[in-house]
């Protein structure tokens, strides 16, 4: 059986992205004063998540019960 779950996770995908920022700037050893460089990669991630975010917040989960599997549909 497969089914759909929508779900809208509000500053969930927003706090991901921050984290996943911070972590890529400590690993990486960039200094960012201006907060240009943050920016810049925030507004990349945002723009890739698009293709499963609606306004940075919804989404749809397919679960497939027989094959036991979810999958995050693209809008």
């Amino acid at each position: 059986m497969k089914f759909t779950v929508p779900m809208k996770t509000p500053d969930a995908v927003y706090y991901a992205i921050d984290s996943a920022i911070d972590s890529e700037m400590v690993n990486r050893h960039i200094s960012d004063a201006d907060g240009s460089i943050r920016m810049e990669m925030r507004l990349e991630l945002e723009v890739m998540l698009s293709k499963w975010f609606k306004f940075g917040e919804c989404a749809t989960i397919e679960i497939d019960t027989d094959n036991e599997t979810a999958s995050v549909l693209e809008l």
